[in-house]
């Protein structure tokens, strides 16, 4: 069996990851936030998060988060279009990201065989947009039925070909590319219930007391390669999943079949939002990975 190395394969299974908004909390000033910020975006692609949501928790700093999510996950060719503000002031300091999205060619013939690229409409027409893609010649493209734009919106295209003084190409979801491209900003929800009751597929809440990750290997497995989505929870800085839920007037263990353990017998007595979120994602990777072949 053959493995495509790059550009990384597209799971059948769509993977998102909920965060409270205040997973900065711990942080003590904007520049350490934004380095926190980067430190999860390059989890999140690393292991190939379609989306990631957030739920509400206090201190609320869900502009901060948008505002610093948006920009990593941004192409770096599209980001002179990202208005400044005083939230972007370390926003040099987030780490290259380097999802496809943020790796395609410049080479006018390479970006052609690549296919894929953004861009961000700079004019609008009854049938088609003009579009800024980053390379030396603008792109029209061509708009598909359930598609709707205006001047301004980040947008994604399909290069056809070159004619005369365009690239041509038609406006996709994402979705219709083939392989993973990059996260992408979710929803917010007023609450963990709320997220909880909203979410389909296979919902897995982390916390150290849930139960043991190879104790619901095998019902977590047969549930992953079921469904098609997986949401994945985590707790703030200050309090887990249990915690939360208690405030909020709830049982987890009632509303949430798996609250799983990734990390049995961990060797710190906390583990940090970001090093949670490399933990856990990298078991539910093979997981995930083991069906998507």
């Amino acid at each position: 069996m053959s493995y495509h190395i790059w550009p990384p394969h597209r799971r059948r299974i769509k993977l998102k990851v909920a965060l409270p908004t205040n997973v900065l909390s711990e942080a003590p000033n904007l520049r350490e936030k934004t380095i926190k910020v980067g430190i999860i975006s390059r989890a999140l692609t690393i292991f190939r998060v379609d989306e990631v949501l957030f739920y509400k928790a206090a201190p609320d700093e869900e502009t901060l988060l948008r505002d610093l999510f948006n920009y990593h996950f941004t192409p770096p060719y599209l980001k002179k279009y990202i208005p400044i503000k005083r939230n972007l002031r370390y926003a040099g300091l987030l780490p290259p990201l380097k999802a496809p999205a943020h790796t395609t060619p410049i080479n006018l013939e390479e970006a052609l065989k690549y296919r894929y690229r953004e861009g961000v409409v700079l004019k609008r027409k009854s049938n088609y947009a003009i579009l800024d893609v980053g390379m030396s010649l603008l792109a029209k493209a061509f708009i598909k039925n359930l598609i709707r734009i205006r001047k301004g919106d980040f947008v994604l295209i399909k290069l056809l070909e070159i004619q005369e003084r365009y690239l041509i190409g038609e406006l996709i979801h994402p979705e219709e590319i083939p392989f993973y491209w990059r996260p992408y900003l979710g929803r917010t929800y007023n609450s963990l219930k709320e997220l909880i009751e909203n979410e389909e597929g296979t919902i897995i809440g982390t916390s150290k007391y849930g139960k043991i990750i190879y104790k619901v290997l095998d019902d977590l497995c047969r549930d992953l390669f079921k469904l098609h989505e997986t949401t994945v929870i985590f707790g703030s800085p200050y309090r887990g999943l249990y915690d939360i839920a208690m405030s909020e007037g709830f049982d987890l263990n009632t509303h949430l079949k798996y609250v799983v353990n990734f990390i049995p017998f961990q060797g710190a007595q906390t583990v940090r939002t970001e090093e949670a979120i490399f933990a856990v994602l990298s078991i539910l990777n093979m997981l995930v990975d083991q069906r998507s072949f």
